[in-house]
């Protein structure tokens, strides 16, 4: 998982800063430090995610990506109801 690379405490700047919109001073008062060394663990956790790996493509059954929902062509059962759909043959 790319939140893995950084470390917990770039992590948590990172995490709170970007993703939660808290401001560094509130980040730096949470992980007691000063807010210049919390925007720091943050510029390093944004540099390590951005060089991480990209994840996998979509898996393709088939050639085709969604192929494990049944068919696009086809649907999977006439009527509306679940049973019925448990019980269609693919």
């Amino acid at each position: 998982m790319v939140l893995e690379t950084p470390s917990p405490a770039e992590r948590l700047s990172f995490v709170l800063h970007d993703v939660f919109a808290v401001p560094f001073d509130d980040v730096a008062q949470i992980m007691d430090r000063t807010p210049d060394p919390a925007r720091q663990l943050a510029s390093r956790a944004r540099r390590r995610v951005q060089a991480a790996p990209h994840l996998a493509q979509p898996v393709l059954v088939n050639g085709e990506a969604g192929a494990l929902f049944g068919p696009r062509d086809k649907p999977i059962a006439s009527s509306g109801s679940p049973s019925a759909a448990a019980a269609s043959p693919r």
